[in-house]
């Protein structure tokens, strides 16, 4: 994609203001909007008796609330280029894990989300799916607490819990995202997408 055909709208996401100026400012530059990828998230630790309801709110608000606003604010701009909604979740929303509670619980509410929403917008031919990614490597496990001197032996640890032996890479999750959006999935709506080496059919 080539540099001039990129915007960059600041903000906080979880902010009903932020996603709307978003929306509004995609549409006025491209003057449509034919596909949503809800990507902002955040990884909490921490076991529910000893967890902050603050930490609650924050993963709510940043996993599922920026999703559902950022989308509402799309749909008549979607309905009108029949387009599609690929919602980033994760193999947390699909399988429980001790001392992710609420990340778990964000991404399994998002999963619904994801269900609801394509029955709903069936009948406009848009299309809603999401991606749910086992272990990648990414920022967001620095941002939740894991130390730089850690991080290479979490990762390795991570790998032997996935069938496939390894973790999964940013272009293997970016590819299926679009895959997802595009025309190559245009019979496929309301589908959660497990994209982690196998690791979904483990008992936790």
């Amino acid at each position: 994609m080539k540099k001039e055909n990129v915007i960059v709208v600041a903000g906080d996401i979880t902010q009903e203001a932020t996603c709307s100026n978003i929306v509004n400012t995609t549409a006025e530059v491209f003057k449509r909007i034919d596909i949503v990828v809800n990507n902002a998230g955040v990884l909490t630790f921490g076991m529910q008796e000893e967890t902050p309801f603050e930490q609650f709110d924050r993963t709510m608000n940043t996993n599922v609330r920026s999703a559902v606003m950022l989308t509402k604010f799309c749909i008549p701009h979607l309905r009108k280029s029949k387009g599609s909604v690929v919602n980033v979740s994760s193999i947390g929303g699909l399988n429980s894990f001790s001392g992710v509670g609420n990340y778990c619980m964000s991404k399994a509410a998002l999963d619904m989300y994801t269900k609801c929403l394509a029955l709903e917008l069936a009948a406009d031919n848009v299309r809603v799916n999401s991606v749910n990614p086992g272990m990648i490597d990414t920022a967001i496990f620095g941002r939740a607490g894991i130390l730089d001197k850690d991080y290479a032996a979490f990762l390795e640890e991570g790998a032997k819990t996935h069938p496939l032996g390894r973790i999964g890479t940013v272009d293997e999750c970016a590819d299926c995202i679009c895959f997802l959006a595009s025309s190559k999935a245009s019979f496929i709506t309301g589908n959660l997408t497990s994209m982690d080496g196998g690791k979904n059919c483990l008992c936790p």
